[in-house]
């Protein structure tokens, strides 16, 4: 039986309370190398085989000797566990490229991380999207692509932050608790924000729960 450590995510926003515990990288998981490029689906790029290969528990994305980040740009990619992003590590999702996750996505948990970019690719996560997790930077941006999680946190402490841009998507379920906590981090902390090229046009965050049943649309509004 595999032995794992549990780190505790505390998150207090006003009146409310968020408890997530998210799991320590251990023996079982595969990290990785660029041993021979960027691409994410060759598994001479991982220390293990490839995060969806049977055995695998986490997929572990950290500065490597080679310091190359891993891209995705085909569909069809997954991983088991948690995928965390680590000190120094980065994510580069492009237009066709697809990652699903079986569990949490965590940024920034053990130092700082690199930007995660989903541009024109899709990323569906199984568990909860952590953003700057233990408060280093880690953040994410949404550009032209979209994001699909069960759930959104983001550490007030660090520098992590979601940005959205263009056509970027990011998509939760329609629940009170995580209507209320992207309010929050979009008109109080400005964790949440929106970005654009136009001078002429002004840029803000549009919270749509009207556009896909059951689901939370967050996107960039844009008018003059």
């Amino acid at each position: 039986m595999r032995s794992s450590t549990l780190v505790l995510f505390l998150l207090v926003l006003g009146k409310g309370t968020l408890l997530f515990s998210v799991e320590n990288p251990s023996l079982g998981d595969t990290v990785w190398t660029g041993a021979v490029g960027a691409a994410w689906a060759d598994p001479a790029n991982w220390s293990k085989g490839l995060p969806s290969e049977k055995g695998v528990a986490n997929t572990v994305i950290q500065n490597s000797p080679r310091n190359i980040t891993p891209v995705i740009t085909t569909t069809g990619n997954s991983s088991h566990g948690q995928v965390y992003i680590m000190s120094g590590g980065g994510l580069v999702i492009q237009k066709g490229g697809e990652l699903t996750t079986g569990g949490n996505f965590v940024t920034g948990n053990n130092g700082h991380a690199g930007m995660t970019i989903v541009t024109g690719g899709t990323l569906n996560i199984g568990g909860v999207l952590l953003i700057g997790h233990n408060g280093f930077e880690g953040s994410l941006k949404i550009d032209a692509g979209t994001i699909n999680a069960e759930g959104l946190s983001i550490h007030e402490a660090g520098a992590a932050k979601v940005f959205l841009v263009g056509a970027g998507k990011l998509v939760l379920p329609n629940s009170e608790e995580n209507l209320r906590n992207v309010r929050y981090w979009i008109d109080n902390s400005k964790l949440i924000t929106a970005q654009g090229t136009d001078a002429s046009m002004e840029y803000s965050v549009d919270v749509d729960t009207e556009k896909k049943p059951g689901k939370i649309v967050i996107s960039v509004w844009s008018g003059k």
